[in-house]
């Protein structure tokens, strides 16, 4: 369940009320190496947009640090360690606005299923927002400040 991203980097700044920084972790993995066969039949590795939803979600949530647990068995390597090098430098690519002092601007109406951020870096207003479902979700989420949509392909914009 991708929730658990959001849910857990939520429960660490609800814990903290919001006065400390958090740093989460997305799983990249297989469960399966650490178990008894048979034990979890439908667990299995992340997909690349599998991790890159956990750690958007962990984001949006609140995670000022993202971190990777990746271990890798046979073949898998260098697949697998392309996809969380990917994943790691998209998320990279936007320290400087994570680590704005700028007051960020206030996010509120973010529906079920969603969780959303916003930021303010060189005096613009940047935002994220994620889907914590397998699903589409409509809704709206309100934000203050103007903002473009940057398309990242594939499988998200990022909205700043």
């Amino acid at each position: 369940d991708l929730s658990i991203a959001a849910e857990w980097a939520r429960q660490a700044r609800e814990g903290t009320f919001g006065l400390r920084m958090i740093s989460q972790t997305v799983q990249a993995f297989d469960w399966r190496w650490y178990f008894p066969e048979g034990t979890f039949p439908n667990m299995r590795f992340p997909s690349r947009e599998e991790m890159r939803s956990m750690a958007w979600q962990q984001i949006a949530e609140g995670s000022w640090g993202i971190g990777f647990i990746k271990h890798f068995k046979g073949e898998e390597f260098d697949r697998r360690f392309g996809d969380v090098c990917a994943v790691a430098s998209e998320v990279a690519s936007f320290l400087p606005v994570f680590c704005s002092d700028e007051p960020a601007p206030a996010v509120t109406g973010v529906p079920k299923g969603l969780v959303a951020r916003a930021w303010r870096h060189d005096g613009k207003v940047r935002y994220v927002v994620a889907n914590t479902t397998l699903n589409r979700i409509a809704g709206s989420v309100t934000i203050g400040g103007e903002y473009v949509a940057v398309d990242l392909g594939g499988n998200g914009v990022l909205l700043k």
